[in-house]
């Protein structure tokens, strides 16, 4: 193998690439990237057996071939590399790495020991916006479970039909929805196509993709999924993350989510975090704050630890129905308030301890539930 590439390019995949290695004792192949090389491109792939990416970097190559070497430590010496443009060769599974002013070598290993990433049955192929779909992934991750008893609620839930797609989580004491709309229609079947996506790699979605422009195509199959970037450059697949689908039937979520309420309140997002985090520092270990609902005043925030005093603050805002006083734990609200978009937010609650619901204000493309510790 014989290539010349730009450090710059080759930087930016080794980093994407480089946080899909695993530390693994009895297999540490895994801590290492795959590097490809064609006529065309430099193909650089890595596996921790649960995700896989691939990523391509424009290439002017001599000869082809493939080796596989230390992610990191690949990683490392190509980003203390000044010199724009870099030699790669492989010489008795050794990369050989020059430039005009240092050369250095790595030791690699037979690539034919790297594990075989397998190539994702292309059942259904779809495109979507890149800014809005990781928008919605970030509006819902942080709600899924962490809990390994019930695997369907580790992931994020999509409901992929003709004109939307919805993506939801739940940990079973908060809910957060999202529905992203589309101005043509898929080619989904009728009913529509439903499946979970590991947190793992919904959060690389989020971390490669996070601010990119342009659309991603998404193909699925019956137990797997794959998200690929095209260049616009070069009209060639840049970046590609694989996954295995979590198995299961996620639950009837929407039997949750309340369809009245007996109080609400209309404020500013940014008024009521800071008063938020002011009530969190007088929680104690139950991270418990309560909220009384004070029709044509506002809403009242109190907490209070026998160690270190308490808090009251009154909110002001449009607040109408009936009073009442509710308990919450502080943190599944700031995680709600801080993944609403708008300016506006409208917290809905239920007397008798039924959920309650924060939403943006005009937006109903957003939902999120949240579950009150008591309520009186």
């Amino acid at each position: 193998m014989k290539t010349n590439v730009l450090q710059s390019n080759l930087r930016n995949g080794l980093v994407i690439i480089e946080r899909i290695t695993a530390k693994s004792v009895a297999l540490p192949v895994l801590g290492n990237v795959l590097v490809s090389c064609d006529k065309n491109f430099i193909c650089l792939s890595a596996t921790d057996l649960e995700i896989a990416a691939h990523f391509w970097v424009l290439s002017k190559t001599e000869k082809e071939g493939k080796i596989t070497l230390p992610a990191k430590l690949f990683l490392q010496l190509v980003s203390s590399i000044a010199e724009e443009k870099v030699e790669l060769e492989v010489k008795n599974n050794n990369l050989i790495v020059k430039n005009n002013i240092c050369t250095s070598q790595l030791r690699g290993q037979n690539p034919e020991e790297f594990p075989v990433i397998p190539e994702i049955k292309k059942d259904y192929t779809f495109e979507l916006n890149i800014g809005s779909f990781c928008q919605g992934l970030t509006q819902t991750v942080d709600v899924a479970s962490t809990s390994s008893h019930k695997p369907e609620l580790t992931g994020v839930y999509c409901m992929l039909g003709k004109k939307m797609l919805i993506l939801a989580a739940t940990d079973s004491f908060r809910l957060a929805e999202k529905t992203l709309f589309f101005a043509d229609e898929t080619s989904v079947p009728e009913g529509g196509l439903s499946f979970i996506i590991p947190v793992k790699i919904v959060r690389e979605l989020i971390n490669v993709f996070g601010g990119t422009q342009g659309r991603i195509k998404l193909f699925l199959s019956q137990n797997q999924i794959a998200f690929e970037y095209v260049s616009p450059e070069v009209s060639h697949p840049q970046i590609q993350l694989l996954s295995r689908l979590i198995e299961g039937e996620y639950p009837s979520y929407k039997d949750i989510i309340p369809q009245k309420h007996d109080a609400q309140f209309i404020t500013p997002k940014a008024d009521f975090i800071n008063q938020i985090k002011a009530a969190s520092y007088f929680t104690q270990k139950t991270n418990e704050i309560s909220l009384h609902f004070i029709p044509g005043k506002g809403l009242e925030i109190t907490s209070q630890n026998p160690d270190s005093g308490e808090y009251s603050a009154l909110i002001k805002g449009k607040c109408d129905g009936e009073e009442m006083n509710i308990d919450f734990n502080w943190k599944f609200i700031l995680d709600g308030l801080v993944n609403i978009k708008s300016d506006e937010i409208a917290l809905y609650a239920q007397k008798n301890g039924g959920p309650a619901t924060l939403c943006p204000v005009g937006d109903t493309s957003y939902i999120y539930v949240v579950m009150p510790i008591r309520a009186g």
